[in-house]
């Protein structure tokens, strides 16, 4: 992820749900987040919050194309992507 909102908005479905559990260990939504433009919100507010202090790892999770997120060499953020409509997962890279 390189913060290209235009070309992330161009790839996500405008129904994208986004959830998350923290495990009750780590800080994370407590409601899932609808709509591709809170969905983006969220992910750039979550950058601007992390700016030079974490690294992307591209990478398999659950058998799904992830993005594992760490600072420190600690695991901050695991997400998986789901896809339908025939989008492709490797758009994603561009974003």
């Amino acid at each position: 992820m390189n913060g290209n909102v235009n070309q992330l908005l161009e790839v996500i479905s405008e129904d994208v749900a986004m959830y998350s559990d923290g495990g009750g260990k780590v800080e994370a939504a407590q409601i899932p987040i609808f709509g591709a433009a809170k969905v983006v919100h969220l992910l750039q507010s979550l950058m601007k919050m992390y700016a030079g202090k974490f690294t992307f790892k591209y990478t398999a999770v659950n058998g799904l194309p992830g993005l594992i997120l760490t600072t420190d060499e600690h695991i901050q953020y695991v997400y998986t992507f789901a896809f339908s409509d025939n989008r492709n997962a490797d758009d994603l890279h561009g974003c």
